[in-house]
């Protein structure tokens, strides 16, 4: 089967390009995933980041965010089935592609996509690769850089050890989505992804972290975030651990590092002169002598 996407999107046209990270936030329900990105968008550190989620009421963006998204920022897309999982890579692939071709000459330094509840980070993972093989324009400028897993300290444990109360949670929630959807029209996902049972899901999603945020430390006993954190530790020895409160977590953190040739400058100054420059303008500032005539002054612009 040979697939054709246009003379831009040839495969040999990326080569050695770098590609935009991607980032997966997973972790069960009410963990805190979506208190870990809001922290994210508040504290960029600088960074540009386009953001997938399920719900972007959810992340209730505040007034400041917006303005930051209004300038080019931040970039929200929402899943059109409300769900990321693997049944939904189409949707997914779609979202991540819109942000992506919206950006080609300014392009963002982070991917961050929130999984559902019951999503599982393996499969998202397996359909980039497919889509890798399938020379899909999605997946020739993003690359699928690390998965994020937040666990709630204080229920991680006992969920592990009993997950009938993780379970009913995860119901509850359901049925709430499932009737809300429902009365709107929408169509709901027939993977069966939450019947997936709840231990091995908890399981899965912390062993294919990179980086484990452990968080609600607020809310647990100090016996409770020790057996999270043993659990942690057993589950996934090689994946780094961050401790928060409110999902409350650093982008150098949680993020992975930004490819040298997404790392663009925003300003700088060299002999003579300095320049600024937006996804749209470039301004050069230099001193010229009073008696200097305009027909003197040959400026060449070229581009690197």
């Amino acid at each position: 089967v040979t697939f054709n996407f246009g003379e831009e999107n040839r495969p040999e046209r990326f080569e050695g390009k770098p590609k935009t990270p991607v980032t997966l936030i997973s972790g069960f329900l009410g963990s805190g995933k979506t208190s870990l990105l809001k922290s994210l968008l508040e504290n960029q550190d600088g960074a540009r980041i386009g953001v997938v989620v399920n719900d972007v009421a959810a992340v209730n963006i505040d007034s400041q965010l917006v303005r930051r998204y209004e300038s080019g920022t931040v970039e929200v897309t929402e899943l059109q089935n409300g769900c990321v999982c693997c049944s939904s890579a189409d949707d997914l692939f779609t979202a991540v592609q819109n942000i992506v071709m919206r950006s080609k000459d300014y392009p963002f330094q982070h991917i961050v996509v929130e999984l559902s509840g019951v999503g599982e980070p393996q499969s998202v993972k397996k359909n980039w690769v497919i889509g890798l093989e399938c020379a899909m324009p999605v997946a020739l400028r993003t690359e699928v850089k690390r998965v994020v897993t937040v666990v709630d300290a204080s229920t991680f444990a006992s969920d592990w050890l009993d997950t009938r109360m993780a379970q009913e949670r995860n119901e509850a929630v359901n049925h709430e989505a499932h009737a809300k959807k429902a009365s709107a029209g929408i169509l709901e996902d027939k993977s069966g992804a939450g019947l997936l049972e709840v231990g091995r899901l908890l399981a899965e999603q912390v062993e294919w972290a990179d980086v484990v945020v452990v968080n609600k430390l607020d809310l647990a006993s100090q016996d409770e975030v020790k057996a999270t954190l043993d659990l942690v530790g057993v589950l996934n020895s090689k994946a780094s651990i961050c401790e928060t409160e409110f999902g409350r977590a650093s982008p150098s953190t949680v993020l992975p590092e930004v490819p040298m040739g997404l790392c663009i400058a925003e300003s700088g100054s060299c002999d003579g002169y300095s320049w600024k420059q937006t996804p749209s303008e470039l301004s050069v500032e230099m001193r010229i002598d009073a008696h200097t005539k305009a027909k003197d002054i040959d400026f060449k612009l070229t581009k690197k």
